[in-house]
């Protein structure tokens, strides 16, 4: 979390608006970012950032050394929620609390930034199609955070080494759906397509939650992909929390997100999606005997 104790006034003013108060030699201080919601009143555009309780008692606002490396620290919904540091571990709750409420929040993964939500929540998938305007014929995969969550989802028709050796990683596969997943998601299809991102805070954070992801990627459909939080500051507005992993890759194969295959059907592959892990996979796919149908059937 950021140590506001650690900024200096200037430096706050010059990117905040806040007010203050001294009690016993410890200020008081409320943040508002000047980037995120309108103020008729005033003619600006504000947004509390909520450092847990939004007010924050620090002893004395001197140094200024810490901003530049929280230059991108931001907030969510107006008045409401917070950007973490992932790798703050102690704020894995705060994504748990908001996905249990139905909220939508951003994480990074092993290849871009991704929009998730609670694949057994109706609501919260809803909220995923409506920020990223995307169609709803079209899909969602989801997230879990380790093997064993594959086998209660779906419908493995591989050997455990074959999907050990696929996941964790940036790919995502294709199996028959079982009952127990929510029906409302992806209801014009039998299948689903499952990945556990190699992306060890993501991995906690569905371990957690205990129940899979609704996982897509953080921008509107048929926008760029991105790879650092400000290549979606649009959608800030929407979510419940944003996670700041940094920047995720800077060439062009990391905004292709996961290699996405077809394995339904026993004994074969296909490869719906190059993705940015297309060589790798399909080198492990023939390792392990499968047959490529796509190239079967040209």
């Amino acid at each position: 979390m950021l140590n506001l104790s650690k900024i200096s006034t200037p430096v706050l003013q010059s990117v905040f608006s806040f007010s203050s108060v001294t009690t016993r030699g410890v200020s008081v201080v409320n943040i508002w970012h000047r980037r995120s919601f309108f103020n008729s009143a005033c003619g600006q555009k504000f947004c509390k950032v909520d450092f847990h309780n939004s007010v924050r008692k620090v002893p004395g606002v001197t140094a200024s050394r810490l901003y530049s490396n929280y230059h991108s620290l931001a907030s969510s919904t107006p008045g409401m929620k917070t950007l973490f540091k992932e790798s703050e571990s102690s704020d894995l709750a705060a994504g748990i609390t908001a996905l249990c409420s139905g909220g939508v929040i951003a994480v990074p993964t092993d290849t871009i930034y991704g929009l998730a939500a609670s694949a057994q929540n109706e609501a919260a998938v809803q909220k995923i199609y409506d920020i990223k305007r995307r169609i709803e014929s079209k899909p969602l995969a989801i997230c879990v955070g380790n093997i064993d969550q594959v086998y209660k989802w779906c419908e493995v028709t591989i050997d455990h080494t074959l999907l050990k050796a696929l996941l964790p990683g940036p790919v995502t596969l294709v199996f028959k759906r079982k009952e127990a997943l929510n029906p409302m998601l992806n209801p014009n299809t039998s299948l689903v397509g499952i990945r556990i991102p190699n992306y060890p805070f993501l991995q906690r954070l569905c371990n957690e939650l205990d129940q899979p992801l609704a996982l897509t990627s953080a921008n509107i459909s048929s926008c760029l992909s991105p790879v650092c939080i400000q290549e979606f500051e649009e959608l800030w507005p929407h979510l419940s929390v944003v996670y700041d992993g940094g920047t995720l890759g800077e060439n062009v194969t990391q905004r292709l997100g996961s290699t996405v295959v077809d394995l339904s059907t026993p004994g074969q592959f296909v490869i719906l999606r190059n993705g940015s892990a297309y060589s790798p996979t399909k080198e492990i796919l023939l390792q392990h005997n499968l047959t490529d149908a796509a190239s079967r059937s040209s």
